[in-house]
């Protein structure tokens, strides 16, 4: 997956059908699914698993695109 900035805004792109399920599986459970840098363990952006709306966590820049995961799977 990857988040990339696109003008103003900051869009993520799903690269894999298991991103997609993992996003859909998060509905109703919580608001905002953290994504993070490979082998980081401070999370550097956020996904609405309904929207897909994402927002950059404190402190964390992005310039043009960065791959990114989730934590857990």
């Amino acid at each position: 997956m990857k988040v990339v900035k696109h003008g103003d805004a900051i869009v993520v792109i799903i690269e894999h059908g298991w991103e997609k399920l993992y996003l859909m599986a998060q509905r109703g459970t919580v608001e905002w699914v953290p994504l993070f840098l490979h082998e980081d363990t401070i999370p550097f952006a956020e996904i609405d698993p309904v929207s897909r709306h994402v927002r950059l966590c404190a402190g964390q820049e992005l310039l043009d695109q960065k791959e990114v995961v989730f934590h857990d799977v």
